[in-house]
């Protein structure tokens, strides 16, 4: 009697024959076996893994660069169409200013052909008046000369 709590300590003796052993000893070889060929085929599983990762990062580096060129075209699409409506811009403004001046003369002028239009409806009704004058002092040159 001994050990903790007052068990009995367990004395175990197995006896084994040659043919138990051997048979152990084959199943021992075959289960070296299959865990050789289990770490292969996880070797193989992670060659396969890792190749694959390899490719997926590749395809992401192409894409990176792609949209890195695709930006780099864009920006200076941009730049060289901004500078052209930069340059339209400034030769509008350009021409608006200078028509300003064109505008404010062509209005005078118009304002003058109008007081002149108005000028020779005038001299019109006078020419009409003085043409029913001369008429009516022809008429009376007429009488007298009778």
């Amino acid at each position: 009697m001994g050990g903790i709590c007052g068990q009995m300590e367990p004395r175990l003796t197995l006896l084994f024959d040659a043919d138990d052993l051997d048979d152990l000893w084959n199943e021992l070889d075959t289960l070296q076996l299959l865990m050789d060929q289990a770490i292969s085929h996880a070797q193989g599983a992670s060659d396969n893994i890792s190749a694959k990762m390899t490719g997926i990062t590749d395809s992401a580096d192409q894409v990176k660069d792609a949209a890195s060129d695709l930006s780099d075209a864009m920006a200076g699409w941009a730049d060289e169409n901004i500078e052209t409506v930069n340059d339209v811009s400034a030769r509008i403004s350009w021409t608006m200013d200078r028509m300003e001046s064109i505008l404010d003369t062509l209005d005078a002028a118009l304002e003058r052909l109008q007081e002149s239009t108005g000028l020779m409806v005038d001299a019109l009704d006078e020419m009409d008046t003085l043409g029913d004058l001369c008429q009516d002092a022809l008429g009376d040159l007429r009488l007298a000369l009778e």
